[in-house]
């Protein structure tokens, strides 16, 4: 399992400049080149006692986590875009569009990129 896995797993929720892992490439693997968090180094014994498991989970904690910052982006500038094409749509004297067939038209667009 990785270094940086195992580290997520210590620390749960850290940022992506807490730490540098380098290899020297000299057949003993991945080392902490950088430490830039206020708590102590953890020791090698303690990155050791990470199992594979507890590392895949805070992986996966991690993508979800990303994934759900994503969505609630993406989901506030499609609702904004919805906003703005509605007061456009005032102005220029248009009919208003259905909030649904708004969010499926700007899917539409992104997938067909």
């Amino acid at each position: 399992m990785n270094l940086h896995a195992k580290l997520s797993a210590l620390f749960p929720g850290a940022g992506p400049y807490d730490w540098q892992i380098d290899d020297a490439s000299d057949g003993k693997g991945q080392y902490i080149a950088e430490w830039n968090r206020a708590e102590p180094q953890p020791s090698q014994a303690e990155i050791d006692a990470v199992t594979d498991e507890q590392a895949n989970q805070a992986i996966a904690d991690q993508r979800a986590a990303r994934d759900l910052d994503q969505g609630k982006v993406i989901k506030t500038m499609v609702e904004l875009l919805y906003r703005t094409d509605e007061r456009l749509r005032v102005l220029e004297g248009k009919a208003a569009i259905d909030k649904a067939q708004f969010v499926a038209a700007v899917k539409s667009i992104y997938q067909s990129q």
